[in-house]
């Protein structure tokens, strides 16, 4: 017995060590939840490649679970209530210190998930409830349709239609319409920075700002440095590559791999271009394609999927990017601030050391938390003022 009981301590012991290898070194921060649910993503991950291979099953299936849903609920500071604006399903958070006649700042919030999962539920309703006390402002999260029952760009129309409606018709909703913000966190700010641009070129609608928290920016390739460096537990860059498979409704098991080593873009005039001006040369494209899958996804280069490669940035509204120092798109961020600074956008950059992808939204790291959350309530407070 005493053998045996030795025998397991030490493999609890060598598991431990295997476990803390995959996380980077540089995150010392919380590291011991980080490692845990690097672990359990690990498992996941496993799972879902066995499904793959010898079921058949989709891996997105592993991950189309909802939170329960949230009764209406009210905390001490704000009220919360489900709504529908431009056919989409919304909750509307007020702080109980808005009064009916008053207005307040206005942020329309785009949840996380791959595009393909998650909601408004969850971490993601308790994001929002603390977002409206902390900056005073009246929140709508936005229920978008996922993919790939609604691929590219059926989320994100959602999304611009919803922000839309609510700058038009800010009054109803006690918004003062020269203080609304839209923000997302991973996919979400993808949406965000899209919908930025849109609002520019088509309405010339300019916002009192964007908040992209550790944004999904391009969709070309996924061997930038902190792809291969920062790839672990939360997100990996095969976890990425799957994600745009199901954005683009094109089969995972098919098509992973080809996606993953970059053969979904084709050299072509424009293809060189992106990856020299604004992947600055960084990496290299694949020297193989496949036709099929790069006809299918052929918008990977469009600026409503990649917003990094857009042309024209000069009339974005002010910006601020929250990145997390251990995660396989922060180096996207970081090209994407650059662009919009060389092009003398009014944008901020925060990246914050120790945090891994979704330190946001999944309460393991609150002491990055609560600093980004500081970040917008000044961000926010600035731009009112």
């Amino acid at each position: 017995m005493k053998r045996l009981l030795l025998l397991f301590g030490v493999s609890l012991i060598l598991l431990a060590l295997y476990m803390d290898r995959q996380v980077p070194e540089h995150v010392v921060l919380h590291r011991a939840r980080v490692v845990v649910i690097s672990s359990l993503m690990n498992v996941i991950h496993t799972l879902m490649y066995i499904g793959e291979t010898f079921f058949n099953y989709e891996y997105y299936h592993w991950l189309k679970f909802d939170f329960p849903i949230q009764p209406v609920m009210n905390n001490g500071d704000v009220k919360a209530r489900n709504d529908v604006i431009a056919d989409t399903p919304v909750r509307i958070y007020t702080p109980y210190s808005k009064t009916e006649s008053s207005i307040s700042p206005g942020i329309l919030f785009f949840h996380g998930g791959g595009f393909c999962c998650l909601s408004i539920e969850g971490f993601y309703h308790d994001i929002a409830m603390d977002l409206a006390n902390r900056t005073g402002s009246i929140v709508i999260s936005v229920d978008y349709r996922l993919a790939p029952e609604y691929p590219h760009p059926v989320g994100l129309n959602d999304c611009f239609a919803v922000t839309k409606y609510v700058y038009e018709h800010s009054n109803q909703y006690g918004i003062d319409q020269n203080r609304l913000y839209i923000s997302g966190e991973s996919s979400g700010g993808n949406f965000a920075a899209v919908i930025n641009d849109m609002l520019a070129e088509k309405h010339s609608i300019n916002l009192a700002g964007v908040i992209l928290v550790y944004p999904t920016l391009q969709m070309a390739t996924f061997d930038l440095p902190s792809c291969h460096t920062e790839s672990f537990g939360p997100l990996t860059r095969t976890l990425m590559a799957k994600f745009l498979t199901t954005y683009f409704n094109v089969s995972s098991t098919k098509y992973h791999q080809a996606v993953l080593e970059g053969r979904h873009v084709c050299r072509s005039d424009r293809s060189i271009e992106i990856f020299s001006k604004y992947l600055k040369d960084k990496v290299s494209m694949s020297e193989e394609c496949d036709v099929e899958l790069s006809k299918k996804m052929a918008a990977v280069l469009d600026k409503t999927a990649s917003p990094l490669f857009n042309d024209d940035v000069s009339g974005l509204s002010r910006t601020l990017i929250l990145l997390a120092k251990a995660d396989v798109l922060r180096d996207e961020g970081i090209l994407y601030y650059e662009r919009l600074k060389e092009k003398d956008v009014d944008v901020q950059l925060k990246i914050y050391d120790s945090a891994p992808h979704g330190f946001f939204s999944d309460g393991l790291c609150p002491t990055q938390y609560n600093m980004a959350m500081d970040d917008i309530v000044v961000f926010v407070n600035q731009s009112s003022n």
